[in-house]
C-alpha cells in the first residue's frame, strides 16, 4: 500500500521521493527511537527539582514523546521542499516556537521560577534538543516527489503583499486570548479542585498576573503561534481540512501530550483538563489560522492530468467517428 497520490502505478517501481506507508512507518519508529535518546540525554542533564519518576516509565515516556514528535512532523517533512537546511527549518520553526518559546514565555510571567536570565538560558538550552529532533525528522523522513505543478512556499509567499499578510497574521493570532479564555473557563469544573489545594499551588510555582497582562500576553503568544504555524500553512494548501487538522496536531502535541507525559506527579483529573483544554485550543486556533492566512487552494499539474488525457483522447474518439474518406 502506498500513500496518497504519490503512489506508484500498478506494477510499477515508486519514485525517488515515494515512501510507501509501511517504509513511512518504519522510518517514523527509527527516528522516534533516535528523538527517545536525545530526550533522555538532555533530561538528564536539565536541572529539576521535581521528582524523578523510575527508570523504567521514564523509558516509556521518552520513547512515547520520540514517536509523537516524529510522527506529527513526519507529513510536514515529506511535503518541505528545497535542500536538508530548508527543510530542516521548515521542521524546526513549528516545533520550537510553538512548544519552546510559547511555553517558557507564559512560564515567565505565571510561575515565579524564571528570572529574564533564566529565560534566555532555557530557549538556549533547549533549542539544543529540538533542533536535534528536527534533524532526525529530516533525515529520517525522506521528501515526497515534488508536483511539477507546485510553485512551493517562496513563490507562494509572493502571492500576497507584506502589508496583507501582516494584517492576516494579527487577525489570526490577537484572538488568541479569547479562545484562551475560552476553553480555560469550559474546563474549570475539572481543574477546580486542584487549583484550591495548596500543597499542589504550591509545588507549581504558580503567580497569577494581572488580566490585562494575560491578555497582552496570549494575544502575543497567538501572533508567535501563526508564524510557526506559516511554513506549515504554505505546505498544506490544498485542503483546508487537512491543514486544520496538521496545525491543530502539532499545537496539541508540543504543548500538551508531550509535555504531560511527564507531569507524572500531577493528579489524573489536571492532566485530563489540560488536555482538553490545550487540544481545544490548538484546534481552535489553528481553524482561523486557516481561514484568515491559508492560501486558496491552487490547481496542480497532477490535478488537472486526468482533464488532459481525456482532452488527448478526444481528437482519436473523433477520427474513429468519422466516415471512412470516400464514402458518402
Amino acid at each position: 500500500m502506498t500513500v496518497g497520490k504519490d503512489a506508484a502505478e500498478p506494477g510499477g517501481t515508486p519514485g525517488a521521493g515515494e515512501v510507501r506507508a509501511g517504509g513511512t512507518a518504519l522510518r517514523v519508529v527509527v527516528g522516534g527511537a533516535g528523538a527517545a535518546v536525545v530526550l533522555a540525554v538532555f533530561g538528564a542533564l536539565a536541572p529539576t527539582d521535581e521528582v524523578r519518576p523510575g527508570i523504567a516509565l521514564r523509558a516509556l515516556i521518552w520513547v512515547a514523546s520520540g514517536l509523537l514528535y516524529v510522527g506529527v512532523m513526519a507529513p510536514v517533512a515529506r511535503r518541505a521542499r528545497g535542500g536538508r537546511w530548508s527543510r530542516f527549518l521548515t521542521v524546526l520553526l513549528p516545533l520550537y516556537v510553538t512548544g519552546t518559546v510559547g511555553d517558557l514565555v507564559e512560564g515567565y510571567f505565571y510561575t515565579t521560577e524564571l528570572s529574564a536570565g533564566l529565560l534566555v538560558a532555557a530557549m538556549i538550552f533547549e533549542l539544543v534538543p529540538i533542533s536535534l529532533i528536527a534533524l532526525i525528522v529530516v533525515v529520517a523522513v525522506p521528501p515526497q516527489q515534488a508536483d511539477p505543478g507546485d510553485a512551493g512556499p517562496h513563490a507562494a509567499l509572493r502571492e500576497r503583499t507584506a502589508a496583507s499578510w501582516a494584517w492576516r497574521v494579527l487577525a489570526a493570532g490577537v484572538p488568541y486570548a479569547a479562545i484562551y479564555e475560552f476553553f480555560a473557563t469550559l474546563v474549570t469544573p475539572i481543574e477546580h479542585a486542584y487549583y484550591n489545594d495548596p500543597a499542589f499551588i504550591a509545588s507549581l510555582h504558580t503567580r497569577i498576573p494581572p488580566w490585562w497582562v494575560t491578555l497582552l500576553l496570549e494575544a502575543g503568544r497567538g501572533v508567535l503561534f501563526v508564524l510557526a504555524a506559516l511554513p506549515v500553512l504554505l505546505l498544506f494548501r490544498r485542503s483546508r481540512t487537512v491543514a486544520v487538522l496538521q496545525v491543530a496536531a502539532i499545537g496539541a502535541v508540543v504543548e500538551a501530550y508531550v509535555p504531560l507525559l511527564g507531569r507524572t506527579t500531577w493528579p489524573a483529573g489536571m492532566r485530563l483538563g489540560n488536555v482538553l483544554e490545550l487540544t481545544c485550543d490548538a484546534t481552535a486556533r489553528a481553524a482561523l489560522m486557516v481561514a484568515l492566512v491559508g492560501l486558496p487552494a491552487v490547481a496542480t499539474l497532477s490535478g488537472r492530468a486526468p482533464d488532459r488525457a481525456r482532452d488527448a483522447r478526444v481528437p482519436s474518439q473523433e477520427l474513429d467517428a468519422a466516415p471512412p474518406s470516400g464514402t458518402s
